[in-house]
């Protein structure tokens, strides 16, 4: 039996069947071996509360037969008329409500269109049928990009006038073939856009769409003059790089070896055509919210360029060695390495089980037209049970929509919210939420601490939070204890430096001489006090206490204080030649330790490289959030991993600024000592 012969046409309540009955057995050709006939079908809907034709009528049942609704097969339309048509010539499609039971919900069925063939410049044409989704036939789904939803585009729909974007418009005269239908799924096509109901039924079963297809079709749109032959250059760089060998990233990054494969790789660095590359991950799919479900959970994936193509895996390899081995074009560095760390790592369907760990990876990267779709868009991908607490609905504002989950997160036990806040006092931007509540349409630097389930923190040891939530007033009232005021913090964070300009390491020595300065002060420079315990507390609280690559704390505190009093040396000798009148000044730092500090900059900073260092009344150094100043609370929540920053108002209670790292308070000894326990009200 083929599939077109127990399509499920789109009439509401009624499932109507025309089954070409082959000595009443039929092989079920949507993937599967399990032969089907006529008795085990009427079982399937009996189950499900649906009225079926008795034994009489199936038997008199005649093809085409509209008593009971009978679908014939699809037609091709092949009509060499405009691409395009005009909305108004004939009758707006209208959907009809989808099926639906207690046993066999709204959310158990879907809406498939075979797409019907044609040329260039033919009409786009399809037919649109409903199924139940584990009975539905092999299809393609397709992840794009809307556009501008109001500039919409005819297409006929089972004999009605649709609109749909110029984005999928264009996609569809891509992907039609020129001699058979193609069974698609879409979803401004499939889902009735202007059904809340339906919409938010539809977003609970996204990952069965994607997961059920047979591939899924990437549709980044067509070439450009400046993008141009992306996907061939990428096709090319995999034949190469993925034929080295391991550790040939590790031995390119630090300049050794000899070796013919990494000789190979250094002209693959110089000559391949990597800014077609760039302007192609700066296409707006890479930022869409939805397409991290979309392509990670697919059976298969394909890239579509134009008429350029790759599969996914092979792009994602070639991204991730793009990043390792840091082929990324000057011109465009950050943003590019940002995109191909997002690809590698974000769309790894195994690397991220908890809700907030994707959120927080794909927070600074994903967009999405509807806020609610930051986290709706990543329900499917999420493995613990905090994704019980969300239910889809649009009909629900977006600030109620995040309000919900991170109470729902609170009442369970779990405190990681409140290192993923970004509140900034008089902003005018953004959505309109308690401080305590994480807005997830805003950027945020850094990564929280609490988002690397690797990192060994547990501040408040096994303590478990003692909290409760105002819902009138949303103020949140929660215990802890009080760690201290912020006596001093840096003026910037060692990224607001800026990179450093060629083989220079002046923004770098800038940031380090601040922090050494709100901590020892500038008389402290001797290279005896930088390899002593007090210098060696000072380098562990740079690095948070996070160590890398099996390196000991006090190798790092040596290689740090060799690069510091060396370098200060030279910028001393660098002043000094400029005063008029000095003729000539002899001092040769030894450059071999530069290496080895930049190692320590690159690899232990990135911890940092978004907060200020502060200094505690008491003396405790620590890390704290870019927007913090002095006179702000450092405090420790019981059932937190990490400390907070909470900035004092008027009338006693506090805002939420964020988490933070504090010297020898990060694994439990603040709870063994003489600290105020307080109730902190948080709004």
């Amino acid at each position: 039996m083929l599939f077109e012969d127990y399509m499920v046409s789109d009439t509401p309540r009624w499932i109507r069947w025309r089954i070409q009955d082959v000595g009443n057995q039929c092989h079920d050709e949507t993937g599967s071996d399990e032969v089907l006939n006529k008795d085990k079908i009427v079982a399937i809907w009996k189950e499900q509360d649906f009225e079926v034709l008795d034994d009489s009528e199936w038997e008199t049942m005649s093809e085409g037969d509209a008593e009971f609704g009978i679908i014939p097969k699809v037609s091709c339309v092949t009509a060499d008329i405009p691409t395009a048509i005009n909305l108004g010539e004939s009758a707006a499609y209208e959907y009809s409500q989808l099926p639906g039971t207690n046993k066999a919900p709204r959310r158990s069925y879907v809406r498939l269109f075979a797409l019907a063939p044609g040329r260039e410049n033919d009409t786009i044409s399809c037919t649109l049928t409903v199924w139940p989704l584990e009975l539905a036939p092999n299809y393609e789904a397709i992840s794009y990009v809307w556009g501008d939803p109001t500039a919409k585009i005819g297409i006929r729909c089972s004999g009605q006038s649709l609109g749909i974007t110029k984005s999928l418009h264009t996609a569809l005269k891509h992907l039609r073939l020129q001699d058979r239908e193609r069974m698609l799924w879409a979803d401004a096509i499939c889902i009735n856009q202007g059904d809340v109901d339906e919409r938010s039924s539809q977003v609970t079963i996204m990952k069965e769409i994607y997961s059920r297809a047979q591939c899924v079709l990437i549709w980044l749109g067509e070439e450009t003059e400046r993008d141009q032959g992306a996907l061939r250059e990428l096709n090319h760089l995999y034949e190469i790089l993925s034929g080295l060998p391991e550790g040939a990233g590790r031995a390119i990054s630090h300049s050794y070896g000899g070796d013919e494969w990494v000789s190979l790789l250094k002209r693959v660095a110089e000559g391949c055509r990597k800014e077609p590359v760039g302007y192609l991950l700066e296409l707006p799919w890479f930022q869409r919210a939805w397409v991290i479900q979309e392509a990670s959970i697919a059976k298969m994936a394909i890239i579509i360029h134009g008429r350029e193509t790759i599969l996914w895996d092979m792009f994602r390899f070639v991204a991730f060695k793009m990043k390792q081995y840091h082929l990324i074009p000057s011109w465009r560095n950050q943003y590019f390495e940002d995109t191909c760390q997002h690809v590698a790592t974000t769309f790894d369907s195994n690397a991220h089980t908890e809700l907030f760990t994707l959120l927080s990876c794909a927070r600074n990267f994903c967009r999405s037209t509807d806020p609610r779709d930051r986290l709706y868009a990543l329900l499917g991908l999420a493995q613990d049970t905090s994704i019980t607490s969300v239910i889809p609905d649009y009909r629900k504002e977006p600030e109620q929509v995040f309000r919900e989950f991170t109470i729902s997160e609170l009442q369970r036990g779990s405190l990681a919210h409140l290192s993923a806040t970004t509140y900034l006092r008089d902003d005018p931007g953004g959505l309109r939420l308690p401080s305590w509540v994480p807005d997830w349409t805003r950027c945020v630097d850094p990564d929280p601490f609490t988002s690397f389930s690797a990192l060994p923190f547990a501040a408040s040891g096994a303590t478990s939070p003692m909290l409760t939530i105002n819902s009138h007033t949303n103020v949140l009232c929660i215990k802890g204890l009080v760690c201290g005021l912020i006596r001093k913090v840096i003026p910037k964070t060692f990224k607001d430096y800026g990179p450093d300009e060629g083989s220079s390491n002046h923004n770098t020595l800038l940031f380090l001489m601040n922090c050494h300065d709100i901590v020892f002060g500038l008389d402290c420079i001797s290279k005896e006090f930088t390899r002593s315990d007090a210098y060696l507390g000072f380098c562990r609280a740079l690095c948070s206490d996070i160590e890398f690559e099996g390196r000991p704390l006090s190798e790092i505190a040596v290689r740090l204080s060799t690069f510091y009093v060396e370098e200060v040396r030279n910028l001393a000798v660098e002043f000094l030649r400029s005063l008029p009148g000095v003729s000539r000044v002899e001092y040769q730092s030894p450059r071999e330790s530069v290496v080895p500090f930049m190692d320590f900059v690159t690899q232990v900073l990135t911890w940092s490289q978004h907060r200020r260092l502060c200094v505690l009344g008491a003396g405790d150094i620590g890390w704290v959030p870019k927007k913090a100043s002095v006179g702000d609370l450092v405090c420790l929540f019981y059932g937190a991993k990490v400390p907070h920053v909470l900035h004092p108002l008027p009338d006693g209670s506090f805002e939420l600024l964020g988490e933070c790292y504090l010297q020898n308070h990060m694994l439990g000894e603040a709870l063994g000592k003489n600290l105020n326990e307080r109730l902190f009200e948080i709004c």
